[in-house]
């Protein structure tokens, strides 16, 4: 028989057998079933091995299944063996049908495999907003050192840091701070338990390799719902092009997950600019201690920003690392606020000079500007540029609270919570926001909360303290104001004023509030205003808050009226009036 003809008998036969039917049905049903498995395994914490194994036995059952229908035939009669063909009667070489007439015909079951296919297609790309396998947020875990020096932690560090800031350009994609990212360093969770807890859509984990002045980083991409890998990649530059690699790694995974590179330029972001190896490195020495925020980590991190600015004065990221550690050292290193932000501001401008579609640097101008309209400017340019820096919704909620928009403040607090939620000065002022509306109790839950969470921090331990100052609580709030005063905390000496003024001990009081302003010039009139109020002395109050208004943006009063201890000054129909005088509305 020639070939062509066996062919074609064997076609027919596997028509008469109804194998294709089968095999289309069994195709059709088994993508409905992948895509079940795909949207409801994980949201029901069945483990993705299981979902794994379910399409494996799917894939398993399709050759099984073609041999069935090989071998069997379903009729109204039931199941039965599939007749040979038969040549004893006929026309020659035609294939008599079997028997027993189909249960349904070829067409009807056509059709329910087209309609299987359309509602997995449905399922999987259509039906919904949010569909299943998309990616709107993203964690870059910490990277792994592979060059088995510790010593080297800063360069791993510095390399997590700045993938993350790339990722960070992409719109319409929220990525987890590197603060929240550094926490799960060394954690042997798995990786699903850390997206669950981040809530983010998929993770990148990668390790860092270094020899001389070259660079390899091996990165990977994960998607969680379901969990997949989605992409693989080995990058080794010369460190001169690292900033090149993180935006070619950042562009991969945006090409990825489909999105697209932001930044100010419709074209898209400006080529990255080479660096000097040295100077990153002192640059990458200097974020690392910034993270740590006390006051001796941050006076070496200017030191090494520094460093870095004098191998090469165009690093733009060295100048932006010198205007954050100018900008807080009032704050971790009792610097006097006036010359500690002046050299902040000089260092954030020629940051922005060099490289005008940093962030960063407009968010530390917003932290220093000494009127709400130009802080506000810059926060609303810093979100632009990267939408998601916690540290821009951190610092301008600051200052929305600073005009008495308590609020507006709270929900900036939470968006940066969600970018960062480790971030320990975001916590502190979530904090915060129950002191503003009076809620004491809750005040005092929360700080309790916090330090269980956290440890005993400063700074929880001081809201801890002012909530049972408020609540009237002056002995327990006072053993813990002596520790922190101990301890060098700054703000606990203007606590300890209020608490031995309430307490009727006004030598002490104003010993405490001299020390507690005394770096602070700008601020000491508010919070010698609010120190009067609370003892009823509204005279020498709107003496204080009218100089406070002269030296200041006259809008941050609306701060002071919201605050608890200001309530005497506030009824006081002066208040309006003064405000009313300097042109302040709300």
């Amino acid at each position: 028989m020639p070939q062509q003809s066996r062919l074609s008998t064997f076609l027919a036969e596997l028509k008469r057998r109804r194998v294709f039917r089968v095999a289309a049905v069994y195709g059709g049903v088994s993508f409905v079933l992948v895509q079940i498995i795909d949207g409801t395994f994980e949201v029901m914490g069945i483990p993705a091995w299981v979902s794994r194994l379910a399409i494996i036995l799917l894939a398993l059952g399709f050759p099984l299944a073609v041999g069935l229908a090989w071998v069997f035939d379903i009729t109204s009669e039931g199941i039965v063996r599939t007749d040979r063909v038969s040549t004893d009667s006929g026309p020659k070489g035609k294939v008599q049908p079997s028997s027993g007439k189909p249960l349904t015909s070829n067409r009807a079951l056509i059709v329910v495999a087209l309609l299987a296919v359309a509602f997995g297609l449905w399922s999987r790309w259509g039906g919904g907003e949010a569909t299943t396998g998309q990616i709107r947020s993203i964690a870059v875990l910490p990277l792994e050192n592979q060059m088995g020096d510790p010593d080297q932690e800063y360069f791993v560090e510095g390399m997590h840091d700045l993938l993350i800031t790339e990722l960070s350009r992409l719109q319409g994609l929220r990525v987890i701070s590197r603060n929240s990212a550094a926490y799960y360093r060394g954690s042997t969770k798995r990786t699903e338990e850390i997206a669950a807890e981040l809530q983010v859509d998929a993770i990148v984990e990668g390790s860092v390799f270094r020899g001389g002045n070259q660079v390899r980083i091996n990165a990977q991409l994960i998607g969680m719902h379901p969990e997949r890998h989605l992409w693989t990649a080995v990058y080794e530059r010369d460190l001169i092009n690292i900033l090149a690699m993180q935006r070619e790694i950042a562009q991969t995974i945006a090409a990825e997950i489909g999105l697209s590179l932001g930044g100010p330029a419709a074209a898209g972001p400006a080529p990255a600019k080479t660096v000097n190896p040295s100077s990153y490195d002192a640059y990458a020495r200097g974020r690392q201690l910034w993270q740590k925020r006390t006051g001796p980590d941050i006076m070496e991190a200017i030191g090494f920003f520094q460093h870095a600015i004098d191998l090469d004065s165009t690093n733009a990221l060295a100048w932006g690392g010198l205007a954050d550690a100018y900008a807080i050292t009032s704050y971790y290193a009792n610097w006097p606020v006036d010359s500690s932000r002046a050299l902040a501001r000089t260092a954030a401008l020629r940051a922005l000079e060099l490289e005008p579609n940093l962030a960063q640097p407009h968010t530390t101008l917003g932290f220093l500007a000494p009127d709400f309209a130009t802080r506000e400017e810059h926060f609303e340019q810093a979100l632009n540029l990267d939408p998601n820096y916690a540290t821009s919704y951190h610092w301008y909620g600051m200052a929305l609270r600073e005009v008495g928009q308590v609020e507006a403040a709270a929900g900036l607090f939470d968006q940066g919570a969600r970018l960062d939620p480790y971030s320990l000065p975001i916590r502190g002022n979530q904090v915060e926001v129950y002191y503003f509306r009076g809620e004491f109790e809750q005040y005092a839950q929360a700080a309790r909360k916090a330090i269980a969470d956290y440890g005993p921090l400063a700074g929880y331990r001081l809201y801890l303290a002012d909530a049972l100052l408020m609540l009237g609580q002056l002995d327990s709030a006072l053993a813990i104001l002596r520790v922190l005063d101990q301890e060098k905390w700054t703000y606990a000496k203007e606590k300890l004023a209020f608490a031995y003024a309430e307490r009727g001990d006004r030598e002490i009081a104003e010993a405490y509030l001299r020390d507690a302003t005394r770096n602070d010039p700008l601020q000491r009139p508010a919070i010698y205003a609010i120190f009067h109020a609370q003892q009823g002395e509204l005279d020498q109050a709107f003496d204080s808050l009218e100089q406070y208004m002269r030296i200041n943006d006259p809008m941050f009063a609306l701060g002071v009226r919201v605050d608890p201890r200001a309530g005497p000054l506030v009824e006081d129909p002066r208040f309006d009036a003064l405000l009313k005088k300097y042109g302040v509305t709300n």
